[in-house]
Protein backbone atom coordinates (compact mmCIF):
# COMPACT_ATOMS: atom_id res chain seq x y z
CA UNK A 1 0.00 0.00 0.00
CA UNK A 2 2.67 2.45 0.59
CA UNK A 3 4.34 1.68 -3.11
CA UNK A 4 0.55 2.24 -4.05
CA UNK A 5 0.29 5.36 -2.32
CA UNK A 6 3.57 6.89 -3.21
CA UNK A 7 2.72 6.06 -7.19
CA UNK A 8 -0.39 7.92 -6.99
CA UNK A 9 1.26 10.88 -5.29
CA UNK A 10 3.68 10.64 -8.07
CA UNK A 11 0.81 10.81 -10.85
CA UNK A 12 -1.00 13.50 -9.03
CA UNK A 13 1.82 15.45 -9.01
CA UNK A 14 2.20 15.03 -13.03
CA UNK A 15 -1.31 15.00 -14.02
CA UNK A 16 -2.63 17.76 -11.91
CA UNK A 17 -4.65 18.76 -15.12
CA UNK A 18 -6.46 15.57 -15.33
CA UNK A 19 -10.27 15.56 -15.40
CA UNK A 20 -11.16 12.20 -15.83
CA UNK A 21 -9.79 9.54 -13.32
CA UNK A 22 -11.21 5.46 -13.35
CA UNK A 23 -9.47 3.56 -10.70
CA UNK A 24 -12.25 0.68 -10.93
CA UNK A 25 -11.39 -2.39 -10.06
CA UNK A 26 -8.11 -1.28 -7.86
CA UNK A 27 -8.55 -3.49 -4.48
CA UNK A 28 -5.46 -1.94 -3.11
CA UNK A 29 -7.08 1.57 -3.01
CA UNK A 30 -7.34 2.98 0.34
CA UNK A 31 -8.37 5.95 2.29
CA UNK A 32 -5.09 6.96 2.26
CA UNK A 33 -4.42 7.44 -1.41
CA UNK A 34 -8.17 9.56 -1.27
CA UNK A 35 -6.03 12.22 -0.03
CA UNK A 36 -3.67 12.27 -2.96
CA UNK A 37 -6.79 12.37 -5.41
CA UNK A 38 -7.91 15.19 -3.78
CA UNK A 39 -5.33 17.00 -4.89
CA UNK A 40 -6.92 16.46 -8.42
CA UNK A 41 -8.71 19.69 -8.14
CA UNK A 42 -10.07 19.76 -11.70
CA UNK A 43 -11.84 16.47 -11.75
CA UNK A 44 -14.59 16.03 -13.17
CA UNK A 45 -15.44 12.44 -13.38
CA UNK A 46 -14.11 10.00 -10.80
CA UNK A 47 -14.59 5.92 -10.93
CA UNK A 48 -13.81 4.42 -7.85
CA UNK A 49 -15.84 1.26 -8.50
CA UNK A 50 -15.16 -2.16 -6.74
CA UNK A 51 -12.48 -0.64 -4.92
CA UNK A 52 -13.10 -2.33 -1.52
CA UNK A 53 -11.17 -0.57 0.71
CA UNK A 54 -12.38 2.71 0.36
CA UNK A 55 -14.80 3.46 3.35
CA UNK A 56 -17.18 7.29 4.51
CA UNK A 57 -13.48 8.60 5.79
CA UNK A 58 -12.03 8.28 1.73
CA UNK A 59 -15.19 10.11 1.05
CA UNK A 60 -14.53 13.57 3.30
CA UNK A 61 -11.62 13.28 0.90
CA UNK A 62 -13.46 12.77 -2.54
CA UNK A 63 -15.79 15.51 -1.04
CA UNK A 64 -12.96 17.96 -1.78
CA UNK A 65 -13.28 17.24 -5.49
CA UNK A 66 -15.58 20.55 -5.63
CA UNK A 67 -15.62 20.27 -9.53
CA UNK A 68 -16.73 17.12 -9.97
CA UNK A 69 -20.02 15.92 -12.25
CA UNK A 70 -19.68 12.13 -12.18
CA UNK A 71 -19.17 9.58 -9.38
CA UNK A 72 -19.10 6.03 -9.69
CA UNK A 73 -18.95 3.99 -6.42
CA UNK A 74 -20.81 0.75 -7.10
CA UNK A 75 -20.19 -1.85 -5.35
CA UNK A 76 -17.66 -0.22 -2.46
CA UNK A 77 -19.69 -1.95 0.37
CA UNK A 78 -18.04 -0.24 3.10
CA UNK A 79 -19.82 3.27 2.53
CA UNK A 80 -22.59 4.34 4.95
CA UNK A 81 -24.95 7.14 5.33
CA UNK A 82 -22.34 8.83 7.10
CA UNK A 83 -19.94 8.51 3.60
CA UNK A 84 -23.04 9.99 1.51
CA UNK A 85 -23.15 13.09 3.73
CA UNK A 86 -19.51 13.65 2.49
CA UNK A 87 -20.97 13.43 -1.08
CA UNK A 88 -23.68 15.40 -0.84
CA UNK A 89 -20.84 18.57 -0.72
CA UNK A 90 -20.46 17.83 -4.55
CA UNK A 91 -23.43 20.24 -5.50
CA UNK A 92 -22.58 20.14 -8.93
CA UNK A 93 -22.86 15.95 -9.44
CA UNK A 94 -25.00 14.91 -12.44
CA UNK A 95 -23.99 11.34 -12.06
CA UNK A 96 -24.25 8.90 -8.71
CA UNK A 97 -23.38 5.22 -9.10
CA UNK A 98 -24.54 3.20 -5.65
CA UNK A 99 -24.94 0.26 -7.35
CA UNK A 100 -24.32 -2.43 -4.37
CA UNK A 101 -23.12 -0.17 -1.49
CA UNK A 102 -25.75 -2.14 0.66
CA UNK A 103 -25.23 -0.10 3.93
CA UNK A 104 -26.41 2.44 3.09
CA UNK A 105 -30.19 2.85 4.72
CA UNK A 106 -31.19 6.18 4.29
CA UNK A 107 -31.43 8.97 1.55
CA UNK A 108 -31.63 12.00 2.62
CA UNK A 109 -28.37 13.34 1.49
CA UNK A 110 -28.54 12.51 -1.92
CA UNK A 111 -31.78 14.62 -1.89
CA UNK A 112 -29.08 17.63 -1.67
CA UNK A 113 -27.89 17.03 -4.81
CA UNK A 114 -30.30 18.55 -6.23
CA UNK A 115 -28.58 18.64 -10.26
CA UNK A 116 -28.34 14.58 -10.11
CA UNK A 117 -30.01 13.36 -13.48
CA UNK A 118 -28.69 10.06 -13.49
CA UNK A 119 -29.27 8.08 -10.40
CA UNK A 120 -28.36 4.02 -9.82
CA UNK A 121 -29.24 2.42 -6.55
CA UNK A 122 -29.49 -1.07 -7.60
CA UNK A 123 -28.90 -3.94 -5.53
CA UNK A 124 -29.16 -1.45 -2.29
CA UNK A 125 -31.25 -3.83 -0.61
CA UNK A 126 -31.84 -1.38 2.28
CA UNK A 127 -33.77 1.19 0.36
CA UNK A 128 -37.10 1.67 1.58
CA UNK A 129 -40.30 3.57 0.74
CA UNK A 130 -39.08 6.30 2.89
CA UNK A 131 -35.77 6.89 1.08
CA UNK A 132 -38.17 7.34 -2.17
CA UNK A 133 -39.70 9.95 -0.29
CA UNK A 134 -36.08 12.21 -0.69
CA UNK A 135 -35.73 11.25 -4.32
CA UNK A 136 -38.64 12.76 -5.14
CA UNK A 137 -36.74 16.44 -4.51
CA UNK A 138 -34.33 15.27 -7.60
CA UNK A 139 -36.53 17.21 -10.20
CA UNK A 140 -33.49 16.83 -12.27
CA UNK A 141 -33.55 12.97 -12.77
CA UNK A 142 -33.66 11.52 -16.10
CA UNK A 143 -32.57 7.81 -15.18
CA UNK A 144 -33.20 5.92 -11.54
CA UNK A 145 -31.75 2.49 -11.31
CA UNK A 146 -33.81 1.09 -8.75
CA UNK A 147 -32.97 -2.84 -9.57
CA UNK A 148 -33.28 -5.18 -6.53
CA UNK A 149 -34.33 -2.64 -4.34
CA UNK A 150 -36.88 -5.25 -2.93
CA UNK A 151 -38.21 -3.18 -0.08
CA UNK A 152 -39.79 -1.02 -2.11
CA UNK A 153 -43.76 -1.03 -2.19
CA UNK A 154 -46.64 0.79 -4.08
CA UNK A 155 -45.94 3.46 -1.37
CA UNK A 156 -43.27 4.49 -2.12
CA UNK A 157 -43.59 4.33 -5.74
CA UNK A 158 -46.16 7.04 -5.78
CA UNK A 159 -42.56 9.40 -4.74
CA UNK A 160 -40.71 8.06 -7.93
CA UNK A 161 -44.15 9.11 -10.32
CA UNK A 162 -43.44 13.04 -9.05
CA UNK A 163 -39.93 12.86 -11.29
CA UNK A 164 -41.26 14.15 -14.68
CA UNK A 165 -38.21 14.43 -15.88
CA UNK A 166 -37.71 10.68 -15.84
CA UNK A 167 -37.17 9.17 -19.25
CA UNK A 168 -35.43 5.50 -17.90
CA UNK A 169 -36.57 3.96 -14.89
CA UNK A 170 -35.58 0.15 -14.17
CA UNK A 171 -37.28 -1.58 -11.57
CA UNK A 172 -36.34 -4.82 -12.22
CA UNK A 173 -36.90 -7.41 -8.78
CA UNK A 174 -38.82 -4.71 -7.47
CA UNK A 175 -41.33 -7.47 -6.40
CA UNK A 176 -43.22 -5.27 -4.31
CA UNK A 177 -44.34 -2.77 -6.65
CA UNK A 178 -47.75 -3.55 -8.30
CA UNK A 179 -50.05 -2.53 -11.19
CA UNK A 180 -51.16 0.05 -8.28
CA UNK A 181 -47.80 1.60 -7.95
CA UNK A 182 -47.15 2.09 -11.93
CA UNK A 183 -50.82 3.30 -11.96
CA UNK A 184 -48.86 6.57 -10.43
CA UNK A 185 -46.82 6.34 -13.69
CA UNK A 186 -49.91 7.02 -15.99
CA UNK A 187 -50.71 10.40 -13.67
Amino acid sequence: PECLELWIATIVGLFSWVIDLDLSDCDKITNKVMEHVAKLTQLTSLNLGRCDNITDIGLEHVAQLTQLTSLNLNDCDQITDTGLAHIAQLTLLTSLDLDGCYMITGLAHVAQLTRLTSLDLSNDCHITDTGLVHISQLTQLTSLDLDGCYQITDMGFEYVAQLTQLTSLNLYKCYKITDTGLSFLAK
